[in-house]
């Protein structure tokens, strides 16, 4: 028959235990900026006009096409317009507006 090991006992102390120091407060720091959007939360007026804020269309594919419909002086109708002529959806016309000026490619005032 086997006998368990028995565990040595912390000798008996009659002083006070000893508590832990509180943490530190974590110094202040700078707060941190919200994160960005990924895209802008609102829509504009088909009267707002578009400002292109690149020299050269930046994008790739399908996207070059309806980019290369942006003209500086357009208004946001126009631009929706000349964007369903082509054969998008209207709603596509509106999602590249709010990427394109989240990604400050475009302006609109």
């Amino acid at each position: 028959m086997k006998t368990a090991k028995k565990r040595p006992v912390a000798p008996a102390t009659t002083e006070a235990p000893v508590t832990p120091a509180p943490a530190e407060a974590p110094v202040a720091t700078e707060a941190k900026p919200a994160p960005k959007a990924r895209y802008a939360k609102y829509e504009w007026k088909d009267e707002q006009v578009i400002t292109v804020l690149v020299a050269s269309n930046p994008k790739r594919g399908k996207s070059q096409a309806r980019f290369g419909l942006h003209k500086t002086g357009q208004t946001v109708g126009d631009y929706v317009k000349a964007s369903v002529d082509a054969g998008n959806p209207r709603m596509l016309a509106r999602a590249d507006l709010r990427w394109d000026v989240a990604h400050g490619l475009i302006s609109i005032a």
